[in-house]
């Protein structure tokens, strides 16, 4: 017969796994929380900047992108910058100012050629491409980080490249009596190309020590001075209709991307990765509320189908690769 303390521990023992599953299953329904906030935030994001670039034909003055980047970034840094610089700017040293640098200015470039995606196209469209980013970030890390693909990456890559040919359809250019096509069906594309040069460089940096927070604080501090150059050649002084809806920009960026990171610091990103493609939920569904925008094109959701796919095919090789270090 066992001893009431053998059955004691027994009891620790049994209990100690379903406690240890029960706080990751609350984790990781926080974690989805916060990550459809910033899917919401983000959906906010581009229906704000649909408006303001005139893409719903509802703006008598509409702004360049390049000014609404500025501005946004203006409001964004306002709001963080306190919790930002709270260590001090002796925060901000860095032995790589030249990484750092090229690193804000991709990212500028994202932004803005986003941004003049949605002044020319359905969000839902302009989204989807984008989502072709971890495509480009896996051909990147190859080419310049020297990592491996795996089969998983391959099938990723080649999906994702598919799922970006359907949507866009570049076939189309070839022949001329075909009046469909146009060329700013790529600019999407350019700005997911310019989010996945972002991230290889944050890798980088992160392999040459720096950290999360240091990346964070000078992407916040010098996307704005960054921004200022392009917009001031493209410049539209905002009326204070206008303002209200930029203040809107910087507070919804700002949740955002906030929301992004309290969730990635709850759950895993390969439990994460499949909830992602809620922004293109929630854009189409504020796309059709706000402006009437309703994506009937097949093309568009086969090809986001299997961008999708190939997404959580290149995270599962991510995972994969982690597991190999451990």
């Amino acid at each position: 017969m066992n001893s009431p303390e053998i059955i004691s521990i027994k009891d620790q023992t049994l209990s100690a796994p379903k406690s240890l599953l029960s706080a990751k299953a609350k984790n990781n329904l926080l974690g989805l929380f916060w990550k459809l906030v910033s899917c919401f935030a983000f959906a906010g994001v581009n229906a704000v900047v649909r408006y303001l670039t005139g893409g719903a034909g509802a703006l008598d003055r509409p702004l360049p992108s390049e000014v609404i980047v500025c501005f946004q970034n203006i409001f964004g840094f306002l709001i963080l910058a306190p919790f930002m610089l709270k260590n001090g700017l002796g925060s901000f040293k860095t032995r790589w100012p030249f990484l750092h640098s090229l690193r804000i200015i991709i990212a500028v470039l994202g932004v803005i050629s986003l941004y003049y995606a949605f002044a020319h196209m359905p969000m839902a469209q302009a989204v989807a491409l984008q989502f072709t980013g971890p495509v480009f970030a896996v051909i990147g890390a190859k080419i310049f980080l020297k990592e491996k693909m795996g089969f998983y990456r391959i099938l990723g890559i080649t999906l994702g490249i598919t799922g970006a040919f359907i949507i866009s359809r570049p076939d189309r250019a070839l022949f001329v009596a075909d009046t469909n096509f146009s060329w700013l069906i790529l600019v999407p594309l350019l700005s997911a190309l310019s989010f996945a040069g972002v991230k290889i460089l944050n890798r980088k940096l992160s392999l040459k020590g720096e950290s999360a927070e240091l990346l964070t604080a000078y992407l916040l501090f010098f996307m704005v001075p960054a921004s200022a150059l392009p917009a001031l050649a493209q410049w539209v002084t905002p009326d204070l209709f206008s303002l209200k809806f930029l203040m809107l920009l910087g507070l919804l960026g700002s949740l955002a991307h906030y929301s992004m990171a309290k969730s990635l610091s709850l759950a895993d990103v390969t439990f994460l990765t499949p909830f992602g493609f809620a922004r293109i939920m929630f854009t189409a569904f504020l796309g059709y509320i706000l402006y009437s925008e309703l994506p009937t094109n097949t093309n568009l959701w086969i090809g986001f189908l299997i961008i999708m796919i190939s997404t959580i095919f290149i995270t599962l090789g991510e995972r994969d690769m982690k597991n190999q270090l451990v």
